[in-house]
């Protein structure tokens, strides 16, 4: 696999050697806010998750991109939707919640069209 690098959105002027984005992808971020399709491959940014609202440590990592190609997997859920919901007394005036969850996971039955790029910094 190519680096992600050398997918092709940037551009440099040979005579001057200034950089910069390609005319269409910097519309794109203008018009939407955000880069839809890199070299066709569509992108997707995951909202990050976390494991409980008490602990509240976050399941995706921050510093990988995780690129996967097609046809290497399904996205599933299983299990029965979960629930709870409580009263907090601590503040004035009380407050109170539901949580809702289910189990997903990711079936991979093509490994070789997943990769990782790690030490991304944001």
């Amino acid at each position: 696999m190519n680096p992600i690098t050398e997918f092709g959105a940037f551009w440099q002027d040979p005579s001057t050697g200034a950089t910069g984005v390609s005319d269409p992808a910097l519309e794109e971020i203008r018009n939407v806010g955000k880069l839809g399709k890199f070299y066709g491959a569509p992108l997707v940014a995951l909202q990050q998750i976390w494991d409980n609202p008490e602990d509240y440590n976050t399941l995706l990592p921050e510093d990988k991109i995780l690129v996967i190609g097609h046809n290497v997997g399904e996205f599933i859920t299983f299990g029965t939707e979960q629930w709870k919901e409580y009263t907090d007394p601590r503040p004035t005036p009380s407050q109170w919640f539901v949580e809702l969850w289910q189990q997903f996971g990711l079936l991979v039955w093509n490994a070789e069209g997943i990769y990782v790029l790690g030490d991304v910094t944001t």
